[in-house]
């Protein structure tokens, strides 16, 4: 047999992405989304993404999914006639895999809005970026994109080679630019890390100003071109890529759409075999039902080899009669009429019928047809959506309608809708539809007068209609029948149980006593309103027994017959359950019990609730296992069990059986303690018993317990197991011993805090307390009771388990208790809402996170220790890191709460993230204190790490100090003591906080000057809290100066702050190694005080660099380090 290899590793397979072909994302409009408006992944087959409209995406901000179409990796396909604005990233983000066609878009406003004070946070109408080289082609072709944030489109190559990008024919406005010409293309186009691309740009146009380019109406976001427009044939020949309703010319425009007035008409050769099309003088040509006019221009055409639309025959329309002659054109091609409107300068293309059919224009020479008529519809009604019948309906009925742009410009204009019901009245309501329809677009539509339908028996002809352009009538097409609705006043039930009598299963009353029905059907499952029911009784006579129906959920339906002329009827239902079967009978597994066994349910269909009951009611249990109870039950000789499903009940009475109640365990029951230094023996002490066995195996009826091999935190739970000679039962008793511990205390010089977590011996505080003699000062509780040594009036006397004490020495000593361990996680604590001081009970240290666990979110507020360290969950500032043995906390909560420690099991040592401070040192400590929050965003100038704050009296005592680390700040500021009259220990009541900054790299201090708060108002009161709002730092001389710049290093961007004692004009310039100007000239007018200056480095590589501030009469140079 072979052998398993030991400690082998399984492989665990790769998972990847599902791949998609096929994929066609259109006809959608999206608005004021949080993430992206469309995004689309790993479709490695024809993914075509058009004709929707995305306004408003991104609202969220979030960088990584705020585009109005993000092409993710693993895609290729094509995106085009699409229409984008007003939304916070990028029009469209392009990340495939090559063979990305992007054309005719319209993008509007892409991130113009999105963070307008800093330019670095914005979008591109475009952006295209990939993560490799895939060497496939991209094409960006005929996109109108207009004021983006940034670069209308930005090509980031990642230094990739072999792909090849085509960006051909786009209209780009960017109304920021300060001055442009057409052929500043660059300052539309960002072509970055792509010098190894091959990159094909022509006939691209850029332009800061929107009227440059003559727009139909671009206040109403119409950008088709006017004749006038300087982009007219002006774009490059791309007619592969062009999808638009016409295709582009030979000399196609730019931007997304092709102005077609243009058109090369050209005449038929007729000296060769040709094609005619006759137009009698009685033929109709409408264009929304409007006759054309004498002048205008009717051609045939066709698509060449290579997709142009071309002209092969035209005709000047007179209405006399007029032929259209087309010659030039392969056998079988398939021809286009189209007509130009003279005066409106616009292009149609119409529905050619001949003999009432639509006729299919296919060019064969020597052929003629002659038509009946064209027709053109703008707008289409398709359907009637509703209502479909007119059975049970009213007088107030919606009637509504799908309509579709079935032209080819977008409907912007308001045109007139009306319905018509016929019933011998006319009946019509006209309405006005102001909102557009684009190209191809479909919408329900709700016309706002209600129908009345509440004529009985008369049959409706009805219709729609859009004023001289459409109509659709529906005559006779389906009977509009009203008929009586029934009504049933039934009595049944919900639910039906099996113990239940016949007359509550009455099926119904009506209130007419001829009403005949067909019957009633019970069925497992719903049924339709076509079901054939069980017989036609009266409904008075027929009933059901739920006894012959399946247990479930049932529906009863009543109905009439239906009307044979008009097809319509009444029915009514009833939804009804019907709970059966269920037993509440159980088993015993033998007829004598000793006490701990349980009685088991032995069997119930199904029951969602069950109760053990003595004879007279009381309950016993709600589970479905009760334990035999010897004290409770030894009167008892039955018990009732009931068991319900859903309303219904069954019960069950049986004959308890015989128990034997336990002899106790002597002298178990009751906890113990051992001395450091001794022994002890338990015995059971009962004849009944035979046979014994302890937690260590020993089966004699004494056991020994040594101290030394009591558990490593001073305590034990024990068990010994009995069994009675007489029922045969076993019984188990627990017991607790715990050994005399010593714990060692350190108490600092002054004021401290501290906790035990035993529970002393001679809990007195003078024996406690005996050892630190005239060292000791004081000692007080949260509620400001004091003991003070060989006094007579104390108001404490012992220690209280749980709770922490301030206490004052001299100088710095140790206080040693004796007494038993406490089971932390046995002992329970109430912590008071607000502030209050806890007890540390656990033997090993532990970090907050772990100890207050899910208390942290909603409940702890703030934690302090004895020297000032904070917890401050709120700016997740820990500076405690692990909470120690021997030492208390105060506690800041926002309700009053119960609480117990984990148990005493070692753990991994949390450091915190406090730094002792070097320069702001030696606090003074005192009995009560404040906290200072300082968030890292409330900074109106950045530091640098290892910077230190100091908070002073107003007379410069140091009552709290922090070392700056990048993150919000919180210090525990000190009170004075008020009963030391000689001596400034904090701040007194109402002073205001002093702060100053020390900057480690100067060795200078700064006075900060606060100039909001967003708690508190900056003066002291013990207890409270005060949080920073904004401040600034006031300059060390008042002289031109530069103060940080910050973060440094720094990878894309870096702050510049300096003081200006004047409001003057100043530049920055930061130069390279090689003296090379990295970022020219910024001018800035500043302001009398501190001031700030955003550097973007994107663009820089790594190394140092040499910043250079000019005022009028002064220059600073500074280094700045960049690492990317």
């Amino acid at each position: 047999m072979e052998k398993k290899k030991k400690n082998a590793i399984m492989e665990i397979p790769s998972l990847y992405p599902l791949l998609l072909n096929d994929v066609y994302i259109y006809d959608n409009i999206i608005e004021n989304t949080g993430w992206d408006g469309i995004q689309v992944s790993m479709v490695e087959i024809n993914c075509k993404i058009y004709n929707n409209r995305i306004l408003r995406y991104g609202l969220s901000g979030n960088s990584n999914h705020y585009g109005g179409i993000q092409i993710n990796n693993g895609t290729t396909g094509q995106c085009y006639n699409n229409f984008i604005a007003d939304g916070k990233g990028a029009g469209i983000v392009l990340l495939g895999v090559g063979f990305n066609s992007i054309y005719n878009n319209v993008i509007l406003n892409a991130g113009k809005d999105h963070y307008p004070e800093i330019s670095s946070r914005g979008a591109n109408g475009i952006y295209f970026g990939t993560k490799a080289a895939y060497e496939k082609p991209y094409y960006f072709i005929n996109n109108t994109i207009l004021n983006s944030k940034n670069d209308q489109i930005k090509i980031n190559g990642n230094d990739y080679s072999g792909d090849e990008l085509y960006i051909y024919n786009n209209l780009l406005v960017d109304e920021t630019v300060s001055s442009s010409q057409p052929e500043d293309i660059d300052k539309y186009i960002d072509l970055f890390n792509s010098d190894d691309i091959t990159i094909y740009d022509t006939n691209n146009i850029g332009y800061n100003d929107l009227s440059y380019f003559d727009f139909i109406n671009s206040e109403n976001l119409d950008f088709r071109l006017q004749n006038s427009s300087v982009a007219i044939n002006q774009g490059k020949d791309t007619l592969d890529f062009d999808h638009a309703f016409f295709p582009r010319d030979n000399q196609p425009d730019v931007g997304a759409f092709e102005c077609h007035n243009s058109i090369q008409w050209v005449e038929a050769n007729t000296s060769q075999g040709y094609y005619s099309l006759i137009i009698p003088s009685n033929s109709t040509i409408e264009i929304d039902g409007e006759s054309i006019s004498a002048g205008d221009t009717i051609g045939l055409f066709y698509y060449d080899t290579i997709g142009v639309l071309r002209c092969c025959g035209y005709t000047e329309f007179d209405g006399t009669g007029d032929t259209i002659n087309a010659s030039g054109i392969d056998s079988g091609a398939i021809m286009k009429c189209i007509i130009l409107d003279d005066s409106q300068e616009q292009f149609y293309i119409p529905t050619v019928y001949k003999n009432s059919v639509t006729l299919d224009l296919v060019y064969d020479t020597a052929s003629s047809v002659t038509i009946d008529y064209m027709i053109v519809k703008s707008l289409t009604i398709d359907q009637w959506i509703s209502p479909v019948s007119a059975c049970g309906l009213d007088d107030s009925v919606e009637i509504k309608i799908s309509l579709t742009n079935t032209g080819i410009y977008p409907e912007t204009e308001a045109f007139y809708l009306s319905y018509t019901l016929d019933s011998g009245q006319n009946y019509s309501a006209t309405e006005t539809l102001t909102s557009p329809i684009h190209y191809n677009q479909s919408i329900i539509y709700t016309f706002e007068n209600l129908a009345e339908f509440d004529s009985i028996g008369e049959m409706w002809h009805y219709s729609a209609a859009i004023a001289g352009i459409d109509i659709l009538a529906f005559d006779s097409l389906e009977n509009f029948a009203i008929d009586t609705t029934l009504e049933i006043y039934t009595n049944l039930s919900d639910l039906y149980c099996d113990y239940d009598s016949l007359d509550r299963m009455l099926t119904g009353l009506h209130d007419e006593d001829s009403a005949v029905f067909y019957g009633v059907a019970v069925y497992r499952d719903f049924i339709d309103e076509d079901s054939t029911f069980s017989s036609e009784d009266s409904i008075r006579d027929y009933y059901f027994n739920p006894d012959d129906a399946y247990n479930g959920f049932h529906t009863i339906y009543y109905t009439t017959p239906r009307n044979t002329a008009t097809q319509c009827f009444s029915k009514i239902s009833k939804d009804i359950e019907i709970v059966w079967g269920l037993n509440a009978d159980y088993r015993m597994s033998s007829n004598t019990f000793c006490e701990g066994e349980e009685l088991e349910i032995s069997y119930a269909s199904r029951y969602d609730t069950i109760y053990w009951l003595t004879p007279d009611s009381i309950l016993l249990s709600d589970n479905a296992f009760l334990t035999v109870d010897s004290i409770l039950f030894k009167e008892i000789d039955s018990l009732l069990i009931k068991v319900n499903e859903r309303g219904c009940w069954d019960r069950a009475n049986q004959q308890f059986p015989e128990i034997y109640p336990p002899f106790h365990i002597k002298p178990f029951g009751n906890d113990t303690f051992v001395n450091a230094s001794s022994d002890i023996t338990l015995s059971v002490q009962n004849s009944v018993y035979d046979r014994y066995l302890w937690y260590d195996g020993e089966t004699t009826s004494t056991n020994i317990f040594y101290s030394d091999s009591i558990g490593t935190y001073g305590y034990s739970i024990y068990w010994v197991e009995a069994r009675d000679n007489v029922n045969d039962c076993w019984y188990r008793d627990t017991f607790l011993l715990r050994r005399v511990t010593n714990q060692d205390i350190h108490l600092r010089d002054g004021w401290g805090i501290f906790s035990t977590y035993l529970e002393p011996l001679e809990n007195n505080f003078d024996s406690i307390f005996a050892e630190l003699d005239t060292n000791l000062l004081e000692v007080a509780d949260e509620y400001g009771n004091k003991y003070y040594p060989d006094s007579i009036t104390n108001d404490l006397d012992s220690i209280t388990i749980g709770e922490a004490y301030e206490i004052n020495v001299e100088d710095a000593d140790t206080l040693t208790i004796t007494g038993l361990p406490i089971i932390p996680e046995e002992t329970e604590l109430l912590i008071d809402s607000g502030w209050s001081m806890i007890g540390y009970l656990k033997q090993y240290e532990l970090g907050v996170d772990d100890i207050f666990g899910y208390m942290l979110e909603d409940t702890v507020e703030m934690i302090k220790d004895e020297i000032g360290l904070i917890y401050w969950k709120e700016f997740n500032i820990d500076q405690i890191g692990d909470m120690n043995p021997g030492k208390g906390y105060e506690i800041s909560t926002a309700v009053e709460e119960f609480f117990s420690y984990p148990p005493n099991i070692p753990s991994l040592k949390y450091y915190s993230d406090f730094k002792n401070p070097h320069h702001f040192k030696n606090v003074s400590i005192s009995n009560n204190n404040m906290a200072l929050g300082i968030p890292y965003n409330s900074w109106a100038i950045l530091l640098e790490i290892g910077d230190e704050i100091g908070v002073f009296t107003q007379d410069n005592v140091l009552v709290g100090s922090i070392v700056y680390t990048e993150k919000s700040m919180g210090i525990t500021v000190r009170g004075d003591i008020s009963t030391t009259f000689d001596l400034i220990e904090g701040l007194s009541l109402n002073e205001e906080l002093k702060i100053k900054l020390w900057k480690k790299n100067k060795n200078l201090e700064y006075t900060i000057k606060v100039n909001k708060w967003e708690e508190g108002d900056g003066k002291y009161i013990p207890n409270k809290i005060a949080i920073v709002a904004d401040f600034e730092i006031l300059p060390y001389s008042q002289e031109f100066s530069f103060i940080s710049n910050h973060p440094n290093p720094f990878s894309d961007l870096t702050y510049i702050q300096f003081y200006s004692p004047t409001e003057e004009t100043v530049s920055l310039e930061v130069f390279d190694l090689h003296g090379r100007s990295v970022v020219p000239n910024q001018i800035i007018n500043c302001i009398s005080g501190n001031n700030k200056i955003i550097v973007d480095a994107k663009h820089f590589v790594s190394g140092i660099y040499v910043g250079v501030l000019r005022s009028a009469n002064n220059q600073i140079n500074f280094k700045l380090n960049c690492i990317k």
